[in-house]
């Protein structure tokens, strides 16, 4: 590999380096992992709506190929029925049709998205009200939470993911690029199974961090939803402490104080409950203290805003951290959060050479994958393959369904080891722009620093004849 030179130009590296097959079968085993837990989950989110009776309908754009399950539905009186992807998960689970299981999902997902998009736009296109009042519609919008809470849960088992997969793509491209060196892939792979707490906890750290910022801005919004709530329900509290307190010392049993505690924990709510379908509340008291605390609410939307733009760019030089040093959560979080906000436009231009890079090298590859479909179709669709029956024919459609899913596989392994190799070349030149560090420097395991740094030869001994002769000390004279 051509030694780097610690400028921006390094970058136009990154798909030599992703030109590795270990870096590809990670890669493969990464996505392939990722779309089995992600549709799991996605199937289950389908079920669970249809216990609940909620299910979607998407039209079909083409004729169906294959088993999959579809609902006839008119859309109006006297119109002819279309056909529809059902999202019932469950129903094809039933019938032991995979296929039509994938198809619900599909259809689940569209029918979400469609759906939460269709009742998003709804609210925020109405103008007869203040953007305070559209943000506050949208927590009317059952679909769009639905929807966010399954995003979610779906980053979060990517990042699980892709914390081990990708560091380990990561940790070879660092050795690589930093020494011109390979090491074994299961070092690789030990090194990211070791540091991968490291690797998901900083982001998900960073995560958790705007999740409680924004309740707190929500529990602001509750002083103004119903004060005497409010107070109620943290006096009730003190006083459910205080008296099971006093219960437990008393009777000299934990179980009493708990009994106290929970007892009174079910009248509270109750009574709450009971002030709020009465309609209780006292009236303009907490409008006014929303408004002397919305300069505190304001103040944490900026930081939620400063954290989103460090967890969106940061994640990056996070990982880089991990990966190219011995590093823990602490460290990925302040380096990740200078390099970033101290050269964001070096760290801008590098992103938009490897996206430019990257775009012409992997549509090169693209068409390679593309050619070689079709290098292999028109042979086998020659001659008498054309007269055989359809049964055979749709045996070979199988295989060559198979071989088309491997090729597209291949291709995005390519693209993920790409994005991979060129995420950590932007590293290592950032942080020798901001700490100086030397472009070679990178964390070695003992097993690697054996094998890529052997030990020096020892220096032959001289031979006996050539080696001068030793002259013995005197022996005391005896007195």
């Amino acid at each position: 590999m051509t030694r780097p030179k610690g400028e921006w130009t390094d970058v136009l590296l990154a798909f030599r380096m992703s030109l590795d097959v270990r870096k590809l079968w990670m890669a493969a085993k990464g996505i392939v992992l990722s779309v089995v837990l992600v549709g799991l989950l996605l199937s289950l989110a389908a079920c669970i709506y249809h216990g609940l009776g909620v299910r979607f309908a998407v039209p079909l754009e083409v004729e169906p190929h294959g088993p999959l399950p579809v609902a006839v539905a008119p859309e109006g009186a006297g119109a002819s029925p279309r056909l529809y992807y059902d999202s019932d998960v469950w129903g094809a689970l039933r019938r032991g049709s995979f296929s039509g299981t994938v198809s619900a999902t599909r259809a689940f997902v569209a029918g979400l998205v469609q759906t939460a998009s269709r009742e998003a736009g709804d609210v925020l296109a109405r103008t007869d009200t203040t953007a305070f009042g559209r943000a506050k519609a949208l927590w009317t919008c059952p679909t769009v939470g639905d929807l966010v809470l399954v995003a979610l849960l779906a980053s979060v088992v990517l990042l699980l993911v892709w914390s081990y997969y990708g560091a380990a793509i990561m940790r070879l491209a660092a050795v690589e690029y930093a020494l011109g060196e390979r090491i074994e892939l299961a070092s690789a792979a030990a090194y990211a199974w070791r540091k991968h707490h490291c690797v998901y906890g900083p982001p998900l750290g960073l995560a958790l961090s705007i999740i409680i910022i924004g309740l707190g801005i929500a529990a602001c919004g509750l002083v103004a939803w119903n004060l005497l709530i409010l107070v109620l329900a943290l006096a009730g509290l003190i006083g459910l402490a205080v008296g099971a307190a006093v219960a437990r010392d008393r009777t000299h049993s934990g179980k009493v104080g708990l009994g106290v505690g929970l007892g009174g924990l079910l009248v509270l709510v109750a009574i709450l409950v009971l002030i709020g379908w009465l309609g209780w509340r006292i009236p303009y008291v907490g409008e006014i203290l929303l408004g002397l605390l919305s300069p505190f609410a304001v103040l944490g939307g900026f930081v939620i805003a400063i954290m989103t733009i460090w967890l969106s760019f940061g994640l990056p030089l996070m990982a880089g951290t991990v990966c190219s040093s011995d590093a823990g959560t602490f460290d990925a979080w302040s380096r990740s959060f200078h390099y970033l906000f101290t050269h964001p436009w070096r760290y801008a231009w590098h992103l938009v050479v490897a996206a430019a890079y990257g775009a012409v090298c992997l549509g090169f590859v693209y068409v390679v994958r593309v050619g070689t479909e079709w290098a292999a179709l028109l042979p086998l669709t020659a001659g008498p393959l054309l007269a055989a029956d359809r049964l055979a024919q749709g045996t070979l459609s199988f295989f060559l369904t198979i071989d088309s899913f491997l090729l597209d596989l291949i291709f995005a392994a390519f693209v993920i080891s790409y994005v991979f190799s060129a995420l950590v070349v932007v590293y290592f030149l950032l942080r020798q722009c901001s700490d100086g560090t030397p472009i070679n420097e990178v964390h070695l395991e003992p097993r690697d620093r054996e094998r890529l740094e052997p030990p020096a030869e020892d220096v032959p001994e001289a031979d006996a004849a050539d080696a001068p002769e030793s002259t013995p000390e005197a022996a005391p004279e005896a007195g």
